[in-house]
């Protein structure tokens, strides 16, 4: 017992199966092991111990050599033979003078090996290094998921972008195709609106570019606001004057109290989070419906919101929408809420004044874009986040 209190030390945690016919040595291992912070159990043969590997999942597992029935060379290599418990550590215990059984435990895939008598510092030290390499494998594997899902996120952004982009550019494209075959005198007015068509297209293209651009940049903290005392009802009304190309049959109805507070803020960057909040649910409506745009008092913030009574939007798509691939991920499923990265530059936007961002959907109330914006400006708090240029 004074050897086991002797070595007992801070431990990396884990989980152990000992798998031994020795009664002695299970118990001494599991005394051992239990001291210094592991979570162990124990098996007294290979069958219960290979039945214990695929019913526990063990972070390693300490096994004798020689066995009864199902040996430890088997049990490991009937392990490493199975992908599912490929990656568990398992380490071998052996005679010093037993070579062929220490040869036979490197062909069969263990990945240590420890020599009788056992040595209570060589065993923990051992039984750490393995768990903290399966930690460390864990940690590729999750890593790995996660690029590979940012990897196809990415990809479905970039094909929706494309998609998006396509629309404006074959506008633009038929458009002077029409101008360049048509002459003024015979088409006055189709060239007229050939022309309106191409610059709105063009337009809707420097939107995007613009957006993905600052996007980037207000991520990397490189985009600095330009605060200063601004009317919000002035922002909207030059937002959905900027919008009157597409707006078609759409009317939209600002419903504001009779007086508003100014707001510190830049109106520029905000002005193109109304811009996308607008315009998406325009497209939302079917270029048809009104949508509505109010703007509340709220204390010492205000609040602005789009609403609109296009498709209901699914309570799971909510959350991630804001995010930079969450609008893809939900345009795959058909549901075309909005336009390349319009929402993820909104958050951004927001976040940059201090202000708070998000969606209510529901069949009666229809669909209702929001964000608060704090009256005074951003706090200090809230400035690093900003970004300045350097």
């Amino acid at each position: 017992m004074s050897q086991l209190q002797e070595v007992r030390q801070e431990s990396i945690s884990g989980t152990i199966l000992v798998v031994d016919d020795d009664a002695n040595i299970r118990e001494y291992l599991q005394r051992l092991l239990t001291l210094n912070g592991f979570k162990v159990a124990v098996c007294e043969d290979g069958e219960s111990g290979l039945k214990a590997v695929a019913g526990t999942s063990p972070d390693v597992v300490v096994m004798d050599v020689r066995m009864p029935g199902l040996s430890g060379i088997e049990v490991c290599r009937r392990i490493k033979a199975d992908p599912a418990t490929r990656p568990i550590r398992v380490l071998l215990i052996t005679g010093y003078d037993d070579r062929e059984s220490r040869l036979d435990g490197i062909r069969s895939g263990a990945d240590d090996l420890l020599v009788k008598p056992v040595d209570s510092d060589e065993v923990l030290l051992r039984v750490r290094n393995a768990v903290h390499t399966r930690h460390l494998f864990r940690e590729v594997q999750d890593n790995l998921v996660r690029v590979q899902s940012l990897e196809r996120m990415r990809d479905n952004l970039v094909q929706m972008i494309v998609h998006d982009m396509r629309t404006p550019m074959t506008a633009v494209s038929m458009s002077l195709e029409f101008l360049a075959q048509t002459s003024e005198r015979q088409y006055p007015t189709e060239r007229a609106t050939a022309l309106q068509t191409a610059r709105g297209a063009a337009r809707d293209l420097l939107e995007m570019a613009n957006t993905i651009l600052d996007t980037n940049r207000m991520q990397e903290g490189k985009m600095p606001l330009q605060v200063r005392s601004c009317s919000l009802p002035e922002i909207v009304k030059d937002a959905i004057y900027l919008l009157k190309p597409m707006l078609g049959r759409t009317r939209v109805i600002v419903n504001e109290p009779g007086t508003l507070m100014p707001v510190y803020c830049d109106g520029d960057v905000i002005r193109r989070v109304l811009v996308n909040l607008i315009g998406n649910a325009v497209k939302a409506v079917g270029f048809k419906e009104s949508v509505e745009v109010t703007l509340k008092s709220d204390n010492d913030k205000v609040r602005v919101s789009v609403c609109d009574l296009g498709p209901n939007i699914p309570h799971e798509d909510q959350a991630g929408m804001f995010e930079r691939f969450g609008e893809s991920e939900a345009r795959i499923r058909e549901n075309a809420y909005s336009v390349g990265l319009g929402l993820s530059f909104c958050k951004l936007a927001v976040e940059a004044h201090g202000g708070t961002i998000g969606v209510e959907s529901s069949p009666t109330t229809g669909n209702v874009f929001w964000f608060r914006l704090p009256v005074n400006g951003p706090s200090v708090a809230a400035k690093p986040a900003i970004g300045r240029s350097r």
